[in-house]
């Protein structure tokens, strides 16, 4: 008897959670849904999706040697660094000693320092202005796509203005 209870239970189970899934599955949002995710991995959602977090990090992190540099070169007093390095500190505790050792690294260097940060920040950027490019071509697919030197010039324009400019303001103030 007991295992015919036994037995009765996960088939119970199996039959509940069908309907629970059955129901479910038949909701109009949860249909758009399977939908939209299904068109996302046909097209290639993750590895698009990967690639455009790949190409944030390579923009991100030269303009953060960008600040590094500039602060080195601006900066010449060690208690506003410290202080500096204080605040990053603060506001997030790991990343105190690698500010602090940033800093007195890139003071060392600021020149050379800004100058690659800034090739490799227009590289960066306009690399992930092309994926982002490339990522709206699959999902508004009725434009005429780019090709890589289109999206890669429109890219490095983009960057000139929207991050060039600005820090020649800067300069020139």
């Amino acid at each position: 008897m007991s295992r015919a209870t036994s037995d009765g239970g996960p088939a119970r189970l199996r039959s509940l959670a069908t309907r629970v899934v059955e129901r479910i599955g038949g909701l109009p949002a949860v249909r758009t849904l399977i939908a939209t995710l299904e068109a996302y991995d046909r097209g290639g959602g993750g590895l698009t999706a990967a690639g455009l977090a790949y190409t944030s990090l390579l923009a991100i992190l030269p303009g953060l040697l960008l600040i590094a540099s500039a602060i080195g070169l601006w900066v010449e007093d060690p208690e506003v660094r410290a202080q500096i390095v204080d605040w990053i500190g603060r506001a997030v505790p790991p990343l105190q000693d690698v500010a602090e050792a940033a800093l007195v690294s890139v003071s060392q260097g600021a020149v050379p320092t800004s100058i690659l940060a800034t090739i490799f920040l227009l590289w960066g950027s306009s690399r992930l202005y092309a994926n982002m490019d490339y990522a709206f071509s699959k999902i508004f697919s009725s434009a005429r796509p780019r090709n890589e030197i289109e999206r890669t010039a429109r890219g490095i324009v983009l960057t000139v203005v929207v991050v060039g400019l600005p820090l020649a303001v800067l300069f020139v103030g």
